[in-house]
């Protein structure tokens, strides 16, 4: 899983889990920063450290793909997400407010989902 210092995690790596998970890490200190993947049987997941406590994450299903941002500092969701159902063929635009849903704007059938 990369480097310890202090008993910290530090550097990149990769990490195997029992359950068959994949975890491609980037760790400073115990703080994730840089790009993380995770590799699981159903699912991929990135996870984009933009700056300060803030995290930009990325899920894909088999139906679905699932973005947003994540504050680590108040553990909400904020700001602008996305959800895109392929199984239902709508496009749904979310804005978040301090962990609810502000504002939903759905697309349905639009070419580019097919």
């Amino acid at each position: 899983m990369g480097g310890m210092i202090s008993y910290k995690r530090n550097g990149q790596g990769i990490l195997l889990l029992d359950d068959g998970t994949s975890i491609l890490t980037d760790y400073c200190y115990d703080k994730m920063v840089g790009h993380n993947v995770i590799y699981s049987k159903n699912a991929i997941i990135s996870v984009l450290f933009i700056k300060g406590s803030l995290y930009e994450m990325v899920s894909r299903t088999e139906h679905y793909i699932f973005q947003i941002i994540y504050d680590d500092q108040e553990q909400t969701i904020t700001g602008n997400g996305l959800l895109i159902d392929f199984k239902n063929k709508k496009i749904y635009h979310l804005i978040y407010n301090r962990g609810k849903v502000m504002k939903k704007i759905v697309e349905s059938n639009r070419d580019i989902i097919e």
